[in-house]
């Protein structure tokens, strides 16, 4: 057996293994539901192994970011577009076993107003 063949035999049967074992993690996308009640937004994203304070949530304008990091998997970056009007001061977030649940308030309708007429 020569060289080159001895290390094209390596390389074929080894090679994808130490190229996983070397691999830097990408990003991965955690499963995420979205649900809408008569008061509110629910997001809930499935993020287990990862540890609370390795989970990022900032609001920015009209939209709401998740990002965060899985020792194995690699870094995960979910964005979701508000609806007009939400109250980004009333975002409130919870995480239990793996599942980050954001809850967003809906906007207040507009409620009709009387107006008095003066002379």
């Amino acid at each position: 057996m020569n060289t080159n063949n001895a290390v094209s035999v390596w390389n074929h049967g080894f090679g994808p293994l130490f190229a996983d074992f070397f691999a830097i993690p990408t990003e991965w996308q955690p499963a995420c539901d979205v649900e809408e009640t008569d008061d509110h937004y629910l997001l809930s994203l499935e993020t287990p192994g990862v540890a609370r304070d390795q989970i990022k949530l900032e609001v920015l304008e009209n939209r709401v970011q998740i990002s965060g990091e899985k020792k194995r998997a690699g870094k995960f970056q979910r964005t979701f577009t508000l609806p007009a009007g939400v109250n980004v001061d009333k975002v409130e977030a919870s995480y239990q076993d793996g599942i980050l649940t954001v809850r967003i308030p809906k906007p207040e309708a507009a409620l009709p107003r009387q107006i008095k007429i003066t002379q």
